[in-house]
């Protein structure tokens, strides 16, 4: 009888993981993202690679120069594995959109059109705001091959006047391999121990506390909420926290600290150590208010795995960003009742009004959740409907933002809006 263990993921390309890039005016020749080109002429340097003026949640190391619709990257890794049994884990921090190749074979696309792309092709508006870590995404892949892997990017601005342009990503390797089971006999040895990781998850997030809930020091500061959803303790020795993508164990658990069975645990992420007492957690590290990442890592053979992160862009004070429900990494969004310790609820409503206007125009108007990704649509029927995107965007603020809108020019038809974290 044979089964299958899950390992845990091995990164293979870190977030400041060294590129060769093109960014010349002509477009390189078609084969440049095989591993049969030569790419000795490019130059060389660290992610990310950048023009970017804001602060971003991990580092900037090489700056490109502006100007050019599209960006080439190029970068390799060695896996000793089973391809057949792997499952390739990316996360990319990209501005504006990106096609990402393995070994010369598209791997995925990021906010990019379908169809051939060159080097004159823009991605897909609206434009991003900022770069931020987006993933992870898992694929199952026949590029993957044991030994030297190439990986590829090319990255495209929104339109010919974008003013900045960032690139990095990571990628880990999981995987799954066989053994044989004993049923009746002696259990097998033979194989290596695969560490049970436990079912915890980075639940809520609060980076910009001002009334919320005090501290043990009656200070109001930024906090992290983790939720046990295992039947028994367990003794987060060897877990760690961060707010940095390239260092995962910034700051590791004191020993013997407990998440209660089907619990929560409230760490205080405010860079004061020193205020640490009994149950009440105080991290190295502070949450930015503004561009927050936070990631979840476990120690296993003296590396470290990240199991859970997040990212948070500009959502109100004293509002949190977390899973509904509990222990969902899928399903996040912003919270405007925040609840630390409690059980994750849903909080909010979106309206649609539509009116036509005295120009016989139809106005719409969307009540809007700050934090949320709205993407309205527009179908002139539901006979086989062709969704057509009339506006999308993250909300900033719970305003009607898309009150003014007037579309279509024949507004007769049928109308939806899909919201995603």
């Amino acid at each position: 009888m044979v089964g299958q263990i899950t390992n845990p993921p091995v990164t293979l390309v870190q977030m400041t993981n060294s590129w060769r890039y093109y960014q010349d005016a002509t477009a390189p020749p078609a084969n440049w993202m095989t591993p049969a080109f030569d790419d000795s002429s490019w130059p060389k340097g660290n992610a990310l690679l950048y023009v970017e003026n804001a602060e971003l949640s991990a580092p900037k190391n090489t700056p490109l120069t502006l100007g050019r619709i599209t960006y080439y990257f190029r970068s390799t890794f060695v896996y000793n594995g089973n391809p057949s049994n792997a499952v390739v884990r990316l996360w990319t921090m990209i501005d504006d959109g990106a096609v990402i190749y393995l070994n010369g074979q598209e791997l995925t696309r990021i906010r990019m059109p379908d169809g051939s792309i060159s080097n004159t092709t823009f991605a897909l508006s609206p434009a991003v705001g900022d770069a931020q870590l987006e993933g992870p995404f898992d694929f199952t892949v026949h590029a993957l091959q044991k030994g030297t892997n190439l990986v590829s990017a090319e990255v495209h601005q929104v339109n010919a006047t974008s003013s900045d342009i960032v690139f990095g990503a990571k990628i880990d390797i999981i995987d799954t391999r066989s053994v044989t089971c004993t049923p009746g006999t002696k259990n097998a040895t033979n194989d290596a121990f695969v560490p049970i990781i436990p079912k915890i998850w980075i639940n809520e997030v609060m980076p910009n506390n001002s009334s919320t809930i005090p501290d043990n020091y009656a200070q109001y500061d930024p906090w992290i909420e983790l939720v046990n959803l295992e039947h028994t303790p367990v003794n987060l020795s060897n877990f760690a926290l961060s707010n940095d993508p390239t260092t995962p164990q910034k700051w590791i658990f004191p020993p013997n600290t407990y998440m209660p069975a089907n619990g929560y645990l409230l760490i205080w992420a405010d860079a004061q150590t020193n205020q640490t007492s009994g149950n009440n957690i105080h991290t190295n590290f502070r949450l930015n208010p503004t561009n927050c990442f936070v990631s979840l890592a476990m120690n296993y053979g003296n590396q470290w795995y990240v199991i859970d992160s997040l990212q948070i862009k500009s959502i109100p004070k004293d509002n949190s960003f977390g899973s509904v429900p509990d222990g969902n990494p899928t399903r996040r969004q912003v919270i405007t009742n925040p609840t630390p310790n409690q059980v994750n609820k849903l909080d909010f409503e979106t309206k649609l009004n539509l009116r036509v206007s005295t120009s016989s125009n139809l106005k719409l108007g969307l009540q809007l959740q700050p934090g949320l990704n709205y993407n309205l649509q527009f179908s002139p029927s539901l006979d086989n409907p062709q969704w057509q995107t009339i506006l999308s965007g993250v909300a900033l603020n719970p305003s009607n933002d898309l009150s003014n809108i007037i579309y279509p020019t024949n507004p007769a038809g049928f109308y939806r809006v899909i919201l995603t974290q």
